[in-house]
């Protein structure tokens, strides 16, 4: 664990006095959680900015795509918005040489900082076109934050306690997505131009939360990697051989939750009947138990290897699909909703701290840039393949839950085989 003492200079006072902060000891969810004292202060500024960031990506993130279609947008504009951050995934590795050379805590606020910032120019935008260019710009600088995030997250907290500190945070940004999502289709709802002046007014909000990311007390920063060509940037992640194995598996158990997410509503819908009453019942059933998940998985992460929790949590996901086509009744959809939801929020906090297991200290961003370009990578072809295999009559939609409910629970079988063989240098 790293020494509280490094915590003095970001108090200004003793290092007593940081450990005990009064309003962290009148809390007793910190201490149900078990954080460490002197990560408590950090831990409340993550969970401040990781509030605001679920304002931000509740009522515009998750809106926008909606939005274009709304206002006149074709089905190639919606696509372009909901699929091309993605696409722009697959080029992380090309900027990573470059941008790793710069402070992971000034990387994260200024890329979230200017990807808010695009969504207070949709006040004076135009159209759909012109919303549809400004969604894409501003999600794709947007998730450029999230590469270099698992670096910031190596200087905050001790490799110990990850998991738990991350939980709050996650617990918080899960809820508040959720809530704020729903106000803002009520708010959207009221007014054909709404969307004017949320968007920007969400923008700001995320602006701020950005800003609170610089007020993070890093532990330690390590001296950046010296400044090598994009081949041998690569290169040199390629070259660890239980990295790749286990992103290949991770990739491919992906796939089936990328099949999930275009064909669960259809399964919906043409199978089941489901009304919107029914529908939105499912939803916040998964939501719930998302939210819930991260207060449990927190503490399993710290218990055991973050390999070996992320396998149980895709084994939970994979059998909460298969449950929902076993059981084509509505009581069946909630269990395996409620399975969903808790394995993905597992999946969501493990998979961070799986890539700082593997990547050297010093090279975390490139590691990261080739996960997210395998990220971007997954996400096109699991959405393809399920629109094209449907579209075409290939299968129906409940073949296409149960193909992906078999990839996912194939593929925790596979991370759990990896466990002799990727062993990750850090623990």
């Amino acid at each position: 664990m790293l020494n509280p003492e490094n915590n003095k200079k970001d108090t200004g006072g003793s290092t007593e006095s940081h450990l005990k902060p009064p309003l962290a000891r009148r809390v007793s969810f910190l201490r149900f959680l078990d954080i460490d004292p002197s990560y408590r202060r950090t831990v409340w500024r993550h969970t401040a900015a990781w509030l605001l960031f679920g304002v931000f990506i509740g009522c515009a993130i998750q809106q926008v795509g909606f939005i274009v279609a709304k206002i006149g947008g074709s089905p190639a504009l919606v696509t372009l918005v909901m699929v091309g951050p993605y696409a722009t995934a697959t080029l992380t590795v090309l900027y990573i040489p470059w941008l790793e050379r710069y402070r992971a805590r000034s990387l994260v606020a200024t890329l979230r900082i200017l990807g808010a910032a695009i969504f207070v120019l949709v006040a004076v935008s135009s159209g759909p076109v012109a919303l549809a260019i400004l969604a894409l710009v501003a999600l794709t600088v947007h998730s450029m934050g999230d590469t270099f995030y698992g670096r910031l997250l190596g200087q905050l907290y001790p490799l110990q306690t990850r998991g738990r500190m991350l939980s709050l945070p996650m617990f918080v940004l899960a809820a508040a997505m959720a809530g704020m999502s729903m106000v803002a289709g009520k708010v959207l709802g009221s007014s054909a131009t709404a969307y004017r002046w949320l968007l920007p007014a969400a923008g700001m909000v995320g602006m701020v939360a950005a800003a609170l990311v610089l007020s993070f007390p890093v532990q330690r920063e390590l001296d950046p990697p010296k400044r090598t060509r994009l081949r041998d940037c690569m290169r040199e992640v390629a070259r660890d051989r239980s990295f790749l194995m286990w992103i290949l598996v991770y990739s491919t158990t992906s796939i089936g939750f990328w099949l999930c997410y275009a064909a669960r509503p259809i399964y919906f819908k043409n199978v089941l009947g489901f009304g919107y009453w029914e529908n939105g019942i499912a939803i916040a059933v998964s939501n719930a138990a998302y939210c819930a998940g991260f207060l449990i998985w927190g503490r399993l992460l710290d218990r055991f290897r973050s390999l070996i929790t992320m396998t149980a949590s895709w084994a939970l996901t994979g059998a909460g699909v298969l449950i929902m086509v076993w059981g084509l009744s509505f009581e069946w959809v909630i269990a395996g909703q409620f399975l969903v939801g808790i394995g993905m929020a597992g999946n969501d906090i493990a998979w961070y701290l799986v890539v700082l297991e593997f990547a050297p200290e010093d090279r975390v961003d490139r590691y990261m840039g080739l996960y997210m370009t395998f990220f971007g990578l997954r996400a096109l072809l699991g959405g393809a393949l399920a629109g094209t295999l449907m579209e075409l009559g290939a299968v129906g939609s409940w073949q296409a839950l149960l193909i992906a409910s078999t990839t996912m629970l194939l593929g925790s079988t596979g991370m759990f085989a990896l466990r002799r063989h990727a062993v990750p240098r850090n623990r």
